[in-house]
């Protein structure tokens, strides 16, 4: 009888059926008034429909019929309860509170109340515990120093606050007296501060204070440089960024120097302005340590790993940005990332693939651009359009979580959608998974993407999108297109380039909201020609932007129209400078502020009779963009990928207006179509007419080449290992 009511009663519980646990309860407890498990699930019953009064008469009636004892086992019952249901946190916070207030000195349940009562984000009710306080009074032998780690960093990484208030900092001093190394458990809370919740005030202020307790950790220091520079702070972030630089000879290693001179050459490239000197200074320090690294051996490598808790996969970021160097920029990027990538496959392993086939293949993506980002603006068209009978699709959010615009265009067709912060588990979930094709969708724009590659989650592993190769060992294609890298560009890449038929991507074009940007808001004459660039400060080079002045300089009446993120009084200083060194009057030129969102911001771009590329990194989805609202392109076109992004979307549209291969045909082609109305209205019309011919604007024909590229991959990889 008592094992058939207890299945019953968990059941209950489970379906969350509290009004008839409940009635079970009373009904057992008139056929065994002295078991202490009837008593529980009464009061469990009680508890979860709010009804403490009732609770409280039930256990002062087990308190008058039971035993000492038998009261005990109604607690640990209701702790065991609590402990198996924590994923329900407020059911699982009315347990453990009422087992606060009937065992007051239970130490370790009053952790586990307070990390559910963050969890709620119930933080006046926290602080009213008075935690700090209780656990002063408390010898270390009574506290279980693993749930006090966990709980603090459960705190304070669901703390809404934006700076650190008494209570909390009286926490802080608790963890620093109660826990070895304790500074490292609140960095981690203000990573996911950062990432997930987006307060990056508060973890502002708690890096500081990691960097109060532990002022030589460089780690620290260095990603305090990065909270700035997302908070645009810049020139107060190149300044920590110096500092870094100097903490980084004494007291880190070779690979923290170079961490702090790629920080500082981020604040530099985002401000430019005065400095353009010390950037230029600061970028060859950059490339000069990144050869000196790369001439180290593993073993030393791996043991400057030790000394820090990232594995910096991300370093070689910038190289595109400062030069057009295809055979060397791919050589240090890949002799880097392949010492880095041996010293985690040390610690971390590599996963064995048996052989399997199915009638489905499981397509992986991986990203912590599952949102409103480029990466999620353009994918989203091969997911709405690829054939559902040859793939399941999972994703796979690494650092960030998806946000609303993945739940409503990427997530629905997926089987599942995983988040982790933590890359190795990441690769573990992916193995389980048994992913057959993993897409990797950001390269180097982020460390911890290189790490879960690293141990080769899935059999095939493919780099899409997101930026160049990964050039990483495990990796094994790069999808590209006949233009997006010369002819002989597969000399320089480890992976096998991909090279699908029209283009690396396709799409059924943008939504386009209405404009905000008027000529007479700006003082600009109707019959004047404008010339536009929309791009983030570490994309203006400066030889570039001499051409596009001197472009500006040959066509009279003419105005250039700047926008971007970065340190606006730099880029203004920068621009303004050398118009007036060149002879350009700075009235010509007009900053813009940044749009509301995306939508206005296409509708905007509208205004521009020219819009003027970047090089040595190209536009990408904002050349994408000015295409589709039939806006005429000067583009340089490189070596590397990142500098012809915008000659393959041109040629893809069957235009060769614009196309140029060196600074001369730049200014010659920006200056023909400054002049030339009649010629820049052929172009828009192309532009037009290419809606319906183009293979850039067709989703679902690309969609199609892509699934067929797939299919192609994986039966490659099937023959490869046929027998093994």
């Amino acid at each position: 009888m008592a094992t058939s009511w207890v299945t019953q009663a968990q059941t209950y519980l489970q379906g969350k059926k509290y009004p008839d646990l409940s009635d079970l309860a009373q009904k057992i407890l008139t056929q065994e008034p002295d078991n202490p498990t009837t008593y529980a699930y009464g009061i469990i019953a009680f508890l979860a429909q709010e009804e403490v009064e009732a609770a409280q008469e039930l256990w002062l009636q087990a308190m008058l019929n039971l035993s000492e004892s038998a009261c005990q086992a109604i607690i640990n019952l209701l702790d065991q309860i609590a402990t198996e249901y924590h994923d329900n946190a407020p059911f699982a916070c009315w347990l453990r509170q009422w087992i606060w207030e009937v065992v007051p000195d239970n130490v370790e349940n009053l952790l586990l109340f307070a990390e559910l009562l963050a969890i709620n984000h119930n933080f006046t009710r926290l602080q009213e515990l008075e935690l700090p306080q209780y656990i002063k009074q408390r010898s270390s032998e009574h506290i279980n120093v693993t749930t006090l780690r966990n709980t603090l960093h459960i705190i304070f990484k669901e703390i809404e606050d934006q700076s650190i208030q008494p209570w909390q900092k009286e926490l802080l001093d608790v963890g620093v007296e109660r826990i070895d190394n304790f500074p490292n458990i609140i960095f981690l809370s203000a990573l996911i501060q950062h990432h997930e919740k987006q307060n990056t005030l508060f973890t502002r202020h708690l890096l500081e204070w990691c960097i109060e307790q532990q002022p030589n950790n460089c780690d620290y220091h260095y990603f305090l440089v990065s909270v700035f520079y997302h908070l645009n702070e810049y020139r107060t972030g190149l300044e920590l960024a110096r500092e870094l630089t100097e903490l980084a000879q004494q007291h880190g290693t070779f690979l923290h120097q170079l961490d702090a001179i790629d920080k500082m050459l981020q604040g530099l490239i985002h401000i430019r302005g005065k400095k353009q000197q010390e950037y230029q200074e600061v970028g060859q320090r950059y490339i000069q340590t990144l050869e000196q690294v790369v001439q180290q051996d593993v073993d030393t490598i791996n043991d400057m790993l030790q000394r820090t808790i990232r594995a910096p996969f991300n370093v070689p970021f910038l190289l595109p940005y400062l030069r057009d160097d295809l055979a060397n920029n791919q050589y240090l990027k890949q002799k880097f990332i392949g010492l880095i990538t041996t010293c985690i496959q040390r610690r971390n392993g590599v996963f064995d693939h048996q052989h399997r086939e199915r009638d489905k293949l499981r397509i992986g993506f991986l990203s912590h651009t599952f949102r409103k980002h480029s990466v999620g603006w353009l994918m989203r068209w091969y997911i709405k359009y690829t054939n559902r009978q040859k793939f399941d699709f999972y994703m796979y959010a690494l650092v960030n979580q998806p946000d609303q615009f993945a739940h409503e265009f990427l997530l629905p067709k997926c089987q599942a959608c995983v988040y982790y912060r933590d890359p190795k588990a990441m690769a573990d979930h992916i193995y389980k998974d048994q992913v057959d094709i993993l897409i990797d969708l950001d390269s180097v724009t982020l460390n911890a993407v290189g790490v879960v590659l690293a141990q080769k989650p899935a059999p095939v592993l493919v780099s899409w999108l997101g930026w160049d190769a990964m050039g990483i060992p495990t990796m094994d294609y790069f999808v590209v297109d006949p233009y997006v890298l010369p002819a002989d560009a597969q000399a320089h890449y480890q992976e096998t380039l991909w090279r699908l038929p029209h283009c690396y991507i396709g799409v059924d074009g943008f939504e386009i909201g209405v404009p905000t940007l008027r000529r007479e808001d700006l003082g600009i004459p109707g019959d004047a020609t404008i010339f536009y660039s929309a791009q983030a400060s570490y994309k203006r080079h400066d030889e570039t932007v001499r051409l596009q002045l001197e472009i500006l300089k040959q066509v009279p009446h003419s105005y250039l129209l700047l926008k971007g993120i970065g340190d606006q009084q730099g880029i203004q200083e920068f621009f303004s400078d050398l118009a007036q060194e060149m002879g350009v009057n700075p009235d010509r030129l007009k900053f813009l502020a940044r749009d509301v969102n995306e939508y206005v911001h296409r509708a905007n771009m509208g205004i521009a009779d020219v819009v003027l590329d970047t090089y040595p990194y190209n536009g990408a989805t904002t050349t994408l963009e000015a295409l589709w609202v039939g806006v005429p392109l000067v583009t340089r076109v490189g070596q590397q990928y990142a500098a012809r992004n915008s000659y393959s979307f041109l040629v893809n549209c069957g235009i060769t207006e614009g196309i140029a291969w060196n600074g001369a045909e730049y200014v010659e082609w920006g200056m023909r179509l400054g002049t030339d109305a009649k010629l820049r209205q052929n172009i828009r019309q192309k532009l037009y007419l290419s809606r319906r011919t183009s293979p850039l604007w067709n989703g679902r024909q690309f969609a199609q080449e892509f699934d067929q590229m797939l299919e192609q991959m994986w039966q490659n990889y099937l023959n490869t290992h046929a027998g093994v």
